[in-house]
């Protein structure tokens, strides 16, 4: 009965596509399976009462971790690894404690070596496949956003070729140039969403002071709107330290979209704070309550529910945030719409720059 087991567990390692390795507490090389004789291209008569450093050649650093594995009793486990005596494979390592059942003492470590390149090159294949199927998605709704004034170029500079009239060309030349300057923005925010994150420049400025100015720039559109601007800041500076006219633009896209979102005669409340880590903006309004899903999907590019627009505001000033460490996410219900963003000031804070040069 013995042998019949001794037998049954043989064949059962030597089945395992996994290349199995078995060594002693003295680094003997005690098993292993057809797998491992066709990945070290040894065979087993070999390798069988050798040291495990004979094939360290191959195996590299991982031959350390079989004594740690035996010293702490704990398994080991490591992902994609890729050795350079097998080329281009990649592997997922197991480094396993044997145990003898009887004396509960550890007898040796049992090392496998799952190949994962298939499945690697799938995932890889995958992602790729995702990124050109986002990038064709990007490609055909910027394409949808600039076809809109290129059509309405089209049409003015053939009025002005018909035209002889100076009054009525200078006000199709006024036109055109309106359209230009949307085109421009367009291509600054499809470049803005597409550019790779990167830690920005930093200056010391107050957010209560150049809140207020952006206020002050809104003010004629309130009015026109019939909309009233509340400023609520605890204090009368908010130092921060960070790149100031990347963080005036996220207050410019919400401060807009909170007036253009706000019923007539409505209010849009802004709030600044500083906390004990962080500073905190909000700009709530009183305008219709958003629906969940939309609020799930109102920070993805192209995402949007103006009839004009294009859908990249709200992306960028998630994009602007989360490169100074911060977040930023929104709320809607009875009450109101509120987005709010908070920017670290342990990481990007004046005074702790100043304790910590490494941050």
């Amino acid at each position: 009965m013995s042998n019949y087991y001794r037998k049954f567990v043989s064949s059962i390692l030597q089945s395992l596509e996994s290349a199995i390795i078995v060594c002693s507490v003295e680094g003997e090389i005690t098993e292993l399976n057809r797998t491992a004789e066709f990945l070290l291209d040894l065979s087993r008569e070999e390798l069988i009462g050798k040291s495990i450093e004979s094939i360290r050649t191959k195996l590299g650093s991982i031959i350390d971790l079989l004594s740690d594995a035996i010293r702490i009793g704990e398994t080991i486990t490591l992902t994609d690894q890729h050795f350079d005596a097998f080329g281009e494979k990649h592997f997922d390592v197991r480094i396993t404690p044997l145990r003898e059942e009887k004396r509960k003492r550890l007898s040796g470590v049992i090392l496998s070596l799952d190949d994962i390149t298939r499945r690697k090159k799938l995932e890889q294949e995958l992602k790729s496949r995702e990124q050109l199927a986002a990038l064709g998605e990007m490609s055909a709704k910027v394409a949808h956003e600039i076809r809109n004034p290129i059509t309405i170029i089209g049409g003015f500079v053939k009025r002005i070729l018909a035209s002889s009239d100076r009054e009525k060309t200078e006000e199709y030349a006024r036109i055109l140039m309106d359209e230009l300057q949307r085109l421009d923005g367009i291509v600054g925010e499809v470049l803005e969403i597409s550019r790779r994150k990167s830690r920005p420049s930093e200056e010391e400025f107050d957010l209560v002071s150049v809140t207020r100015e952006i206020l002050a720039g809104f003010e004629e559109k309130a009015t026109t709107e019939n909309v009233k601007l509340v400023l609520y800041a605890k204090e009368d500076r908010i130092e921060y330290y960070g790149n100031k006219d990347r963080i005036k633009q996220v207050i410019i896209n919400l401060v807009q979209n909170a007036i253009e979102a706000s019923d007539k005669a409505g209010q849009v409340l802004i709030t600044l704070e500083r906390r004990i880590d962080c500073v905190s903006f909000s700009a709530k309004n009183g305008g219709k309550t958003i629906p969940e899903e939309t609020l799930k999907r109102i920070f993805e590019p192209f995402f949007t529910t103006k009839t004009l627009g294009t859908g990249l505001g709200l992306s960028i000033c998630k994009k602007i945030v989360e490169e100074h460490g911060g977040e930023i996410h929104a709320s809607s219900g009875m009450e109101g719409t509120v987005f709010t963003f908070t920017l670290p000031t342990k990481k990007f804070g004046r005074f702790e720059l100043e304790k910590d040069t490494d941050s």
